[in-house]
């Protein structure tokens, strides 16, 4: 008899279920119902990804929010208060080229590098968000660190749904537009 939630050869040895099966949150099967092996291997795990997955998909969190930290570090702001990701030998902002406005992003790098330096009302001068993101940048990095180590997810389901994802455009967008009135009242 197959523990309580397993799919394996025990549980459809039989053709029907002989405990009771939870499939992600809700779904039971009752023991009288026929279950299919094929359509139980398929059944998403109410258990969560593995801890190899967890390991592997916490490495590019952990590169990527050490690069970005590192570069704020070792970059030193432009007194603009934008275009600091130049001395990155990347590209002028296109949009700025083009609008004569900041883009969303603007000043990003340059707050980044104020925040490395402790200087917040510089980082908020040049970047509403450069402040949020840099600490959020920081607790990537830890948290990507917690999953290597351990195996454990570490961000909370909500940031892992569609609920953040959905919501991310209108949060960028109010920031930039408190970004362009600021920039246009001082």
């Amino acid at each position: 008899m197959a523990p309580f939630g397993a799919v394996g050869p025990e549980s459809c040895r039989w053709g029907r279920q002989e405990t009771r099966l939870t499939v992600g949150n809700s779904t039971a099967v009752p023991m009288d119902e026929p279950v299919s092996c094929q359509s139980l291997a398929s059944a998403p795990s109410a258990v969560g990804p593995s801890p190899e997955t967890v390991r592997r998909n916490s490495v590019p969190a952990v590169l990527i929010a050490a690069v970005i930290l590192g570069a704020s570090f070792v970059v030193q702001p432009d007194p603009r208060g934008y275009g600091t990701h130049q001395r990155l030998l990347m590209p002028p902002c296109l949009f700025h080229l083009i609008t004569g406005e900041p883009c969303p992003f603007c000043g990003m790098t340059t707050g980044f590098a104020h925040m490395a330096r402790g200087q917040l009302v510089a980082a908020g001068r040049a970047n509403l968000m450069a402040p949020a993101g840099f600490v959020l940048t920081i607790l990537a990095l830890l948290g990507g660190l917690y999953g290597l180590c351990s195996g454990r997810e570490w961000l909370p389901a909500w940031v892992r749904g569609k609920a953040l994802s959905r919501a991310l455009p209108y949060i960028v967008g109010a920031f930039w537009a408190a970004n362009l009135t600021l920039q246009h009242l001082l």
